[in-house]
């Protein structure tokens, strides 16, 4: 193949070229295809054989389901934050519960394909050795016919009519918005040939396409002139589904070299469609980094599980062939003399008390009787040579665990005699490669969950963010508006994750070791807090922003930040307000106060008595002149009747 830029830009050169890279890939992938369907067949216990003494023990399916609920026992929970965990940084923190509330939501749906493809990923990741999702963006719309525009009424004096509202052209207008996740077989797969995936030129999906999807992306004219096969391409008879409808192999090519999306079919001679980078992804390709087992740097292509341990399965697989043999060959067998017959109705029968008369017994005597006349086929050999096989077979599959690392303690087989603590070291240790596979499982799911994020970053609108999230009530409704577009402007601003034990199997003693540690470390601060508040009320904001700092950086902390900045907004309004009342008196000045007026109070007291003592004494006065006046008057009455004068009466 020459250099791509010597290959023009017309359809039937881009076909040329794309025919070119597909077959490379194709034949660098042929070999591990075929042992990638070994492998199924293995799983699935299809045997070539139809012999009866052909037996296998299905070592490889049970560590396979094993493996299965450990690394996918939960559904995914995604994590969305802002990057730096910046605390007063309230409107990044809404943008990410935003996508997180959008992601979780579509994943808890019924309709929603994620999960199913993730199940489906990981299932291909363990048995041919690799798995794939890609995502599509979908939007429905509806033309909206053309608005007028607004007029004023005619001005009575100039009859000038002003337009108050310009006129709305007619558009087509989103309805809904939504991105579907795809489970992608791994034969329908394909890179470009590399080392590791940082250096892969293009990726491609193949398409199972009926006549009718291939007018809707190709148009009619072009669909009708694609050949359609009557079974799908890379299966054999066998395995080929029973479809009435005849399909199309189209393959959906993503170049990040020119940033386009092609259609290409084989039997086609020109490219079917071009698209200009669809999507407008930082990484152009709509799914994440494959789930690859066994890879190195030398060539990007997987290995099987199974066929690092291959030769230790089929090992076990012999070994239990030989001790189901030698189990059958545990049976009574042995000889008797021909010429008593009678004995071997004696060995055959099952009744009991059976006797079986002898003929010339004198004979039969003289022969050494029944151990004379029977020899049995010796069983000790066989026994000991099934103790033999059963020990080699249980020496092999421990080996089979150390090296699959499926160790015993994950199966339950701790000694009786191992301490607790015996045990969780064996656990802990026993179970490093499990959580490496863990975190590659979660790494690609949240790879997938991140383009997931993008795309509705960049396509979808603002008010679809804020009302499939339900932000639109609640203690950040005010913010909602600003976080969506926020989300939309400065998507790489935003982490998103999910921990390993959210798709795994969780330790609930972990998980409740780390609950326990979060109230340890929150609640004596909230004490420390209250405590201050009491003394020096200026230094709580302070405090409650460093909870809120230490909060930021645990799991699911978005929530408890909002109530935390609802407590110190609440916090502020109360000292703001108290501040705006008068300063309480000085009790000094009080006391004061009270004095004087009681001092005020008893001066008033002594004036009124003084006064009142004064007035008594006046009237006492004026009580004595008024007897005297009364006496003198007396005394010229009794004067005037006597004729006695005043003075000598």
């Amino acid at each position: 193949m020459d250099e791509q830029e010597k290959y023009d830009e017309s359809p039937t050169a881009q076909a040329t070229r794309w025919k070119l890279e597909l077959d490379a890939a194709k034949r660098q992938t042929e070999s591990w295809h075929k042992r990638a369907e070994d492998v199924i067949k293995i799983y699935l216990d299809e045997r070539e054989s139809t012999a009866k003494d052909e037996k296998r023990l299905s070592l490889f399916y049970s560590d396979t389901e094993i493996q299965k609920a450990q690394l996918y026992g939960n559904m995914p929970k995604v994590k969305a934050g802002r990057r730096y965990a910046d605390q007063n940084d309230d409107v990044a923190r809404v943008g990410g519960e935003m996508l997180e509330r959008l992601l979780n939501a579509d994943i808890e749906k019924g309709s929603d394909t994620f999960a199913s493809a993730l199940w489906n990923a990981l299932e291909d990741w363990l048995l041919p050795g690799l798995g794939q999702v890609k995502w599509r963006y979908e939007v429905d719309t509806e033309q909206v016919p053309e608005t007028p525009a607004k007029l004023s009424p005619p001005d009575p004096l100039t009859g000038e009519v002003r337009e108050l509202a310009p006129a709305i052209p007619a558009h087509e207008a989103k309805t809904a918005e939504r991105v579907c996740a795809d489970y992608v077989h791994w034969k329908d797969f394909r890179w470009s040939p590399c080392r590791v995936w940082d250096d892969c030129r293009w990726v491609a999906y193949r398409l199972q396409l009926t006549e009718s999807d291939l007018t809707a992306l190709v148009g009619e004219k072009v669909a009708r002139a694609v050949p359609l096969n009557s079974k799908k391409e890379g299966y054999t008879d066998e395995e080929a589904l029973e479809d009435p409808c005849a399909r199309a192999d189209v393959w959906e090519i993503w170049s990040k070299e020119d940033r386009k999306r092609y259609y290409f079919h084989e039997g086609y001679p020109v490219i079917l469609r071009v698209d200009e980078d669809p999507l407008g992804l930082a990484g152009f390709f709509p799914s994440p980094e494959p789930l690859l087992s066994v890879v190195t740097t030398t060539k990007l292509l997987p290995v099987p599980f199974y066929c690092v341990a291959q030769d230790l399965y089929r090992g076990c697989d012999e070994l239990y062939r030989r001790i189901c043999l030698l189990e059958e060959a545990m049976a009574v067998r042995g000889f008797f003399d021909k010429d008593s017959p009678d004995l071997k109705d004696l060995l055959n029968t099952r009744a009991e008390n059976f006797m079986v008369p002898v003929k010339n017994w004198a004979a039969f005597v003289e022969k050494g009787g029944l151990k004379g006349a029977v020899d049995f086929v010796p069983l000790d050999m066989i026994a000991s040579a099934l103790n033999i096989l059963s020990q080699k077979l249980a020496e092999k599959i421990q080996l089979l665990q150390q090296v699959t690392g499926m160790s015993d303690i994950m199966r339950g087989q701790a000694a009786s005699s191992a301490t607790a603590t015996e045990q969780a070291i064996k656990a802990k240790f026993g179970s490093i490669r499990g959580q490496s596979k863990q975190k590659d499982f979660s790494t690609f799911a949240t790879d997938a969950l991140r383009i997931k994020a993008e795309i509705i970053a960049l396509h979808f609108d603002a008010e679809t963010i804020v009302r499939q999230s339900n932000m639109e009530t609640g203690h950040d409704a005010q913010l909602a508006p600003q976080a969506a577009q926020l989300v939309k402007d400065k998507f790489a601003d935003y982490r998103i994750e999910i921990e390993d034990e959210q798709v795994s199997m969780q330790d609930m003693a972990a998980l409740k070791s780390e609950k326990m540690e979060f109230l340890g470390a929150v609640v004596p601060a909230f004490q420390q807090a209250l405590q201050a508040s009491q003394v020096s009320p200026e230094v709580v904001p302070m405090l409650l922003e460093m909870v809120k700092w230490a909060l930021a950086g645990f799991k699911g902390a978005s929530t408890g930040e909002a109530i935390i900045d609802q407590g110190i907004a609440k916090w502020t309004e109360a000292q703001q307000q108290k501040a705006m009342q008068p300063p309480p008196p000085d009790p000094k000045l009080i006391a004061a106060q009270v004095k004087a007026k009681t001092d005020i109070q008893k001066s008033q007291m002594d004036m009124q008595r003084s006064v009142a003592e004064h007035q008594m004494g006046m009237r006492e006065m004026a009580a004595e002149a008024q007897l005297k006046q009364m006496d003198h008057a007396i005394q010229l009455k009794q004067a005037a009747l006597t004729g006695i004068p005043e003075g000598e009466a």
